[in-house]
């Protein structure tokens, strides 16, 4: 069997009605040097005999331990030489496979290709991260990326203990390894997706709290490492912070905004900017929207 150029993979949790729409359409796009693995995270739908009516399709099923862990074992049993991530509810732009394949053709030797993609209209992608990314371009998105799988599997892959931002946090430890071992990355100047970011209230509670814990770990695990600078550590407790200022919790906002400055008094917003959100929803409420 020829090694497949690119899999791709789907993590999924009760998400059969995004599944229906998303394989048959990734199933008439992709090409025969590639493979699409399902990582089921432990749904309870109908998941599993659906998608193993596609002889095509490899599924896996995996006790519920959230996404970063679904991802992770998709990589586990991937044959190919990168890495896609598609979030199931996330539609796969027209000639996004040939932009994707075209890029690694051109360019062999680079490690990662960072596409754009469209949010309510707009184009975006190639963020640069400044102090965190070393100023290079990337893009933070699933579907949006491209990764070998050796360097993926080099950096550690996605850290388990994430609950959301955790495929900011993978590109933090990429584009340190990028810049350690002078590798290339390529920017691929078209959009392969449109991003679905609409929000209920208590979606955006949920992530408030999903940051917290993500970010508190990143600050617990960082701080006495020192691989990354203090600038870095201090915004990890930022994001604390105003988070915890999202949901109204003076106590612990105060706490991380102090975790923060100490790290990096000079910087202003991180006085700021927590005290401000926290007014700012003692005023206006999130909106209530399904």
């Amino acid at each position: 069997m020829v090694q497949p150029l690119i899999s791709i993979i789907i993590p999924c949790y009760n998400r059969l009605t995004h599944l229906q729409v998303l394989l048959p359409k990734l199933l008439s796009e992709v090409h025969t040097n590639a493979e699409i693995i399902v990582s089921d995270d432990g749904s309870t739908d109908a998941t599993a005999a659906y998608v193993q009516q596609y002889d095509a399709v490899q599924y896996i099923y995996n006790p519920n331990s959230g996404v970063s862990a679904a991802r992770n074992k998709g990589a586990q049993i991937a044959k190919g030489e990168y890495l896609i991530f598609i979030d199931s509810d996330d539609w796969m732009l027209e000639k996004w496979w040939q932009a994707y394949e075209t890029s690694i053709n051109h360019y062999p030797n680079a490690v990662a290709h960072f596409a754009q993609y469209t949010e309510h209209g707009k184009i975006k992608g190639h963020k640069r991260g400044k102090q965190f990314f070393g100023n290079l371009a990337i893009s933070v998105i699933p579907g949006s990326y491209c990764i070998l799988k050796s360097v993926f599997n080099e950096i550690g892959g996605f850290d388990t203990n994430m609950t959301h931002s955790e495929n900011w946090e993978l590109m933090l430890r990429l584009t340190l390894f990028i810049r350690q071992h002078t590798l290339k990355s390529v920017l691929i100047k078209q959009s392969v997706l449109q991003y679905n970011s609409t929000y209920s209230r208590a979606k955006l509670i949920a992530n408030k709290h999903n940051k917290i814990a993500s970010y508190s770990a990143l600050y617990h695990k960082h701080l006495p490492i020192g691989i990354y600078p203090k600038s870095t550590v201090a915004f990890f407790a930022h994001v604390v912070a105003i988070n915890y200022a999202g949901i109204q919790d003076s106590k612990h906002m105060l706490v991380w905004l102090l975790k923060s400055v100490r790290l990096q008094p000079l910087v202003l917003k991180y006085y700021y900017k927590p005290l401000g959100i926290y007014c700012k929803r003692r005023l206006i409420a999130y909106p209530n929207t399904k």
